[in-house]
């Protein structure tokens, strides 16, 4: 799914302001950023499609507004700082992706850990140690069975995913269309009555 630009520029009409005083609170500003915006969706659209709805990455994707740097706008998109893993997949072990990214060490680190042992929380994985399972035991005792129990499930997942590494999703690639870019380029040029570029970037380091 990518974005369709041209859509998005209808707003800007005659009322501009000169190239060097574009602010987001201007007509042209607020056309920028629709279209950070509208990418931003787009890429959670393609999360979706990659059965990642529910993800914590969706969830922080958001478009910022934009900054100037001479006659450069740049239109920020921020999220979570693995986005282009999920995007680009990471070769395993074993398995390889065809990625620039590859795993190093067959070893799980701790945050990996931890963030898989939330994911077995958040999906309700149903575990051996669960209440009524473990009736007989303290109220301390059960919850310390529970995490030693997600742990040991958590590290056993993240060495499958060391092996086996991360296929690609191409949820950014596919947001991003190189003739749709140079379109608004273009069509806003055209507006302004000079040539100027337009860069968008995602910046997914949060």
């Amino acid at each position: 799914m990518s974005a369709n630009y041209e859509a998005l520029l209808g707003a800007i009409g005659e009322d501009y302001v000169p190239i060097e005083n574009i602010k987001f609170d201007t007509v042209l500003g607020r056309a920028l950023f629709n279209v950070a915006n509208e990418l931003s969706e787009i890429l959670k659209a393609n999360l979706d499609d990659a059965n990642l709805k529910d993800s914590e990455l969706k969830q922080s994707i958001v478009a910022v507004p934009i900054s100037v740097m001479g006659n450069e706008y740049y239109v920020g998109i921020e999220g979570n700082n693995y986005a282009f893993f999920v995007n680009s997949g990471v070769n395993g072990l074993k398995t390889k992706h065809g990625s620039i990214y590859s795993f190093r060490s067959r070893f799980p680190s701790e945050p990996m850990v931890k963030n898989l042992m939330r994911w077995i929380t958040k999906k309700g994985i149903p575990l051996d140690t669960r209440y009524s399972q473990t009736r007989n035991l303290t109220k301390r005792a059960r919850a310390k069975a529970q995490i030693d129990e997600k742990r040991k499930r958590a590290t056993a997942i993240a060495f499958g995913v060391k092996q086996n590494g991360i296929k690609p999703t191409y949820f950014i690639d596919s947001a991003i269309d190189e003739a749709e870019l140079n379109k608004i380029t273009s069509a806003i040029g055209d507006k302004l009555g000079k040539q100027i570029m337009v860069s968008v970037e995602i910046n997914l380091t949060r």
